[in-house]
């Protein structure tokens, strides 16, 4: 089975088409939880297949509210290197930071994992009356790598950020 993941965007795409992006990308993770052995691992990553597919789990449920604690939020402070260099690069390097301890995959079984991600599709799906909002407040929720983001930050992070682990299982899946 091959997969489409190039998902090209960058911090001038419509909300709309971000949306899209996500809502395919977490599709893509459906397919592959159903589709491979999901102890498959490479030297690519330290982590394993399904540990990838937990992980973006993991990261993608956290996303959503705090999106919506974003759109709460009154305050708007700078935005920090970090989150500058990745929404000009709209690349996350391999290997550069650790991810935070709370998004670790912890073993979860793969009928765990499948029906997660569906409820994920259901959050996501959630936020889509909500993308004018999105674009245009202000407000920021604080990222644990990188500092404080508005929701549409958020939306832009989740979408890089599953692009980046996708292009990772690709690699373990040609390998």
């Amino acid at each position: 089975m091959s997969f489409h993941t190039k998902f090209e965007l960058d911090f001038s795409s419509p909300i709309e088409t971000v949306f899209k992006c996500i809502q395919q990308q977490i599709s893509l993770c459906e397919q592959i939880c159903q589709t491979h052995p999901i102890d498959r691992k490479s030297c690519l990553s330290a982590w394993s297949l399904h540990q990838q597919l937990e992980h973006l789990n993991i990261t993608g449920r956290s996303t959503p509210p705090r999106i919506l604690e974003a759109l709460q939020a009154k305050d708007s402070p700078e935005q920090s290197h970090h989150a500058g260099l990745l929404f000009s690069t709209f690349k996350i390097e391999r290997f550069t930071e650790k991810a935070p301890e709370f998004s670790w995959p912890k073993g979860n079984m793969p009928q765990k994992l499948l029906r997660t991600f569906q409820r994920l599709q259901t959050q996501i799906l959630e936020l889509e009356p909500l993308l004018t909002q999105i674009v245009a407040h202000l407000g920021k929720r604080q990222h644990p790598i990188l500092g404080p983001l508005s929701a549409r930050e958020w939306l832009l992070f989740m979408a890089i950020h599953q692009n980046h682990h996708l292009q990772i299982i690709l690699d373990i899946l040609k390998n």
